[in-house]
Parts: structure tokens; C-alpha cells; sequence
């Protein structure tokens, strides 16, 4: 997903600085139908444990598409099973280690292929039947006040001052599985279109396939 790096102690610290007062989106595959049981937009508040210590912790997931799933959703061995998915963008307001994934498991909605939070009966199922062998989730985008030292990127103009957003493409293995969803991703493409976006090398001035070297 979408990555800053700095080379040197200031511009790490600089970067770690925007972060804190920026915003991250994250999209992520999950078990079953949100609708089900959850409001469209909902804000979890359930604290994390990080090694043994318990600290306050808030994530806001946005719902972009659901499917209903076929079969009885309890038993992935049954006939005629398929699994129920969501297709959420979760925002974490905080940074603790697997907020996003622990936040989700809490709810009812593990991440798709997740092995350490997750459901390895239905991870087994996406995993042969719809090739999804990786976790299931993406940092999309990152969305930054300008940093002293951040004159190189492109910026956006915001009420707020320069804003620095940097965008990271799907990548093919997980686009893949969500393009074969069919109505799900269409839906979700509307509600989200840099879903679709491409990798664009800067360095030749081409838009790529959706992958990169």
C-alpha cells in the first residue's frame, strides 16, 4: 500500500509529524454481511492489547458493497455454500499494531486472509476458490499537510493550506479477486473510483498495468 520514506532524520521526522495530523484510508475484504448487523459508517472504540498493555484505540469503517452469500454461512463445507463479503474503507484515527485487523475480528468481520485474526475455515475457501492467498487488506491513500521539505510532491489545495495525497493502486493479486465479485466491485467503483486507478512510473512517464517492478 501507500508508503512515505525519509531519508534522514529531519524529513523522517517531518513525515512522522504529518502523519499524526493526517488521515489514512484503508481498504479491506472482510467475512459476511455488514448490513446484517452495522450502520453503513461505524466507529469502533474498542481498545487494543499490544504486548500486555491495553490502550484506547478508534478505527471509522465506511461500508462500500456487500454481498448476502449462499448456504448456510455458519458451515463453509455445506452444499451450495458461498460466502457472504464486504468490501469496507477503514480509517484508523489512531496507530496501534493490527488496529484495522483486531478492530474488525471484534466486530464480527475478520479480514479476509488474515491467519493471526482471522476465520481459517473461510480464508481456506477464498483461498481455493477465488485464489486469494494474502491478507485481504490496502493502505489506498495517504492525506497530508505539506511538510517543510515536501516541495517535490504533488500537492492538492484544501480550505486547510497544501495537502499531500499520495495514492497506491490495488495490486493485481487482490484487484483480481475483487473484480470477479462482479456487482460488488461495480458498486463499490462508485462509491470509490480510485479503486481503478493504475500505477503511473514517474521516472518514464508511463501508466502501468497494475503491477510494478
Amino acid at each position: 500500500g501507500a508508503m512515505l520514506l525519509g531519508f534522514d532524520g529531519g524529513a523522517t521526522g517531518a513525515i512522522h509529524t504529518a502523519l499524526r495530523a493526517g488521515s489514512k484510508t484503508y481498504v479491506a475484504l472482510v467475512r459476511g454481511d455488514w448490513d446484517w448487523n452495522h450502520a453503513d459508517t461505524l466507529t469502533c472504540d474498542e481498545p487494543v492489547t499490544t504486548d500486555g498493555v491495553e490502550k484506547g484505540a478508534r478505527t471509522v469503517f465506511t461500508k462500500l458493497a456487500s454481498t448476502e452469500g449462499r448456504g448456510d454461512q455458519r458451515d463453509a463445507g455445506s452444499d451450495g455454500y458461498e460466502p457472504a463479503c464486504t468490501l469496507l474503507l477503514a480509517d484508523p484515527k489512531t496507530g496501534r499494531t493490527h488496529q484495522i485487523r483486531k478492530h474488525l475480528f471484534s466486530l464480527g468481520h475478520p479480514v479476509l486472509g488474515d491467519s493471526q485474526h482471522g476465520d481459517t475455515r473461510v480464508n481456506r475457501y477464498w483461498r481455493q476458490t477465488h485464489g486469494l492467498d494474502r491478507l485481504a487488506l490496502h493502505c489506498l491513500a495517504l492525506d497530508l499537510p505539506e511538510w517543510e521539505g515536501a516541495e517535490g510532491c504533488d500537492t492538492e489545495e484544501s480550505d486547510s493550506g497544501n495537502r499531500v495525497v499520495c495514492v497506491a493502486p490495488l495490486l493485481e493479486d487482490f484487484s483480481a479477486v475483487l473484480r470477479k465479485l462482479g456487482p460488488l466491485w461495480d458498486e463499490a467503483l462508485e462509491k470509490e473510483p480510485r479503486l481503478a486507478e493504475n500505477f503511473y512510473d514517474y521516472r518514464g512517464g508511463s501508466f502501468g498495468s497494475g503491477t510494478c517492478t
